[in-house]
């Protein structure tokens, strides 16, 4: 069972930040099983991005906690209460489980935690990115498990274990991708701008018809 392979610093971060629109708790229809967002903030070789998880996975059994979970690249930079740094080999590679990335940052809750509960989001999972230019999009997984055995019969989870293997699983993963948009308050600046600029061409265009 991988639950048995894992036991779970939030950061406070300052200057222009992105961030992905954050679903709440149980998952509408066509909503991911696991919401993820997150920040960027820094400069060119040190971006520091802030990552939410939500578990919100559909008629997830009440005792099924997200409890190991990860991004792509490039060095873990933050912890929130309640997890802990990844303890074994990294990278982290699902291949062997149905998935298909591999990821260099990642997280486990600690022994006395319990992971993210259904409804529930934790943030301050920080990564460092080395790259020159913020990442707009992210890479990531996620791990559940009910500790009574009871299955998700949702979506979205990959196999298990044994080739061939098919859900439901009451240890089910999950992959996806986080795409970094602004945040509202930098939407509102951006349609400020826009409005300033439509203003200043209808009153062209009412100059030039006059």
């Amino acid at each position: 069972m991988l639950m048995r392979k894992h036991l779970f610093v939030a950061a406070a971060l300052t200057g222009l930040q992105w961030c992905v629109a954050a679903p709440a708790s149980a998952a509408p229809v066509g909503e991911p099983p696991v919401a993820v967002t997150y920040t960027v903030t820094g400069s060119p070789g040190q971006w520091l991005l802030n990552f939410s998880f939500t578990h919100q996975l559909p008629g997830a059994p009440d005792d099924m906690a997200i409890y190991f979970l990860g991004v792509e690249r490039n060095e873990l930079a933050g912890t929130p209460s309640g997890f802990e740094p990844y303890q074994g080999p990294l990278p982290w590679s699902n291949a062997e489980y149905g998935g298909m990335g591999s990821y260099d940052v990642a997280w486990s809750r600690t022994e006395s935690g319990q992971g993210l509960l259904p409804g529930e989001t934790a943030s301050g999972f920080v990564a460092l990115s080395l790259e020159q230019v913020a990442p707009t999009s992210m890479p990531w997984f996620a791990w559940a498990y009910s500790p009574s055995g009871a299955q998700y019969h949702g979506g979205g989870q990959f196999s298990y274990g044994i080739p061939g293997n098919t859900p439901p699983f009451s240890n089910p993963g999950f992959e996806g991708v986080a795409i970094a948009v602004p945040e509202p308050e930098t939407m509102g600046l951006l349609l400020l701008g826009l409005a300033a600029i439509a203003g200043r061409a209808r009153s062209r265009m009412g100059r030039d018809s006059a």
